[in-house]
């Protein structure tokens, strides 16, 4: 087979192993973040840092698996740690502005 073909094979091959791979953090199950993990540079380390921390960044870049890592491990040392999905908080935009509900209710509704 010449070089070329055979390129072209690994490619097609290696590109089908891409498109099977969960796109989205959220659908992985507590192992499989683990087993996936790579850490880069001082990440958990900044993470376990006590201070307020800014996470951000275009989707799709290990947010969500790098926070969701970082809570299987401090929960496995026996700290307490959850990971709240804030996707899944809120409503839609009438209900913060809804004056007939209590404030409370307003600041905790789900979607």
């Amino acid at each position: 087979m010449p070089m070329d073909a055979m390129s072209d094979n690994i490619n097609v091959s290696l590109n089908r192993c891409f498109m099977r791979f969960d796109d989205r953090a959220e659908r992985l199950n507590a192992q499989q973040i683990v087993d996936t993990f790579v850490a880069v540079g001082p990440m958990l380390d900044v993470l376990a840092n006590r201070s307020h921390q800014v996470i951000y960044g275009r989707r799709g870049v290990g947010k969500t698996h790098a926070l969701r890592y970082f809570e299987s491990q401090a929960n496995k040392r026996g700290d307490l740690a959850i990971y709240i999905d804030c996707g899944n908080i809120g409503s839609n935009n009438s209900t913060y502005n809804d004056a007939t509900l209590s404030t409370t209710e307003r600041a905790t509704r789900l979607t």
